[in-house]
């Protein structure tokens, strides 16, 4: 997704957020950042980070991250890319989002 963005747009910076320090070394980005495993440690690096960078867009790539976002929702200098609580917590539940 990394590269796309890129490929798309030249002139976007993209900076890397993870929790393994493996998984950044990896990463694209142009600039990278670990983000502790702990809940609340993670809110209050990563809003550092979206401040320090001055970030518009956070996009989160998994459920967890889309979980730990939408709890920040609101408190983040940059938008987050997210449908609603209520539609995220029903995707979040398998079971009830087949049954509805």
């Amino acid at each position: 997704m990394l590269r796309s963005l890129h490929a798309g747009d030249r002139s976007l910076t993209i900076i890397g957020c993870n929790q393994s320090p493996f998984l950044l070394k990896k990463s694209p980005a142009e600039r990278n950042y670990l983000l502790p495993l702990s809940t609340r440690a993670f809110g209050e690096a990563l809003r550092r980070i979206v401040e320090t960078e001055r970030i518009d867009l956070v996009i989160p790539t998994t459920d967890t991250d889309v979980r730990r976002l939408n709890r920040l929702r609101g408190r983040l200098a940059g938008c987050t890319f997210l449908p609603s609580s209520r539609l995220i917590e029903r995707c979040q539940d398998k079971y009830a989002l087949t049954e509805f």
